[in-house]
């Protein structure tokens, strides 16, 4: 089965998404420029962005979240 766990701010287009360090689903949003985090029970925070459009998600070796655009690369530490 699918289940669907809607975005809950207004203007949201999730882009990538990884599994985070801390066990919850990090994404980014292009349109609405911030980084999500969703947990499996559905609970969701959102951050914004100072970075261009075009970017994705990765879980680093250093037990990091690390996000990258067209003119930039941040880091997340949860």
């Amino acid at each position: 089965s699918i289940t669907e766990l809607p975005v809950t701010y207004s203007n949201a287009a999730p882009n990538g998404i990884t599994t985070g360090p801390d066990g919850a689903l990090w994404f980014t949003d292009i349109t609405a420029e911030r980084i999500g985090r969703m947990t499996t029970s559905g609970s969701m925070t959102s951050f914004p962005v100072l970075t261009s459009e075009g970017w994705d998600i990765v879980s680093g070796p250093d037990g990091n979240l690390w996000f990258g655009g067209l003119d930039s690369v941040g880091r997340i530490v949860p």
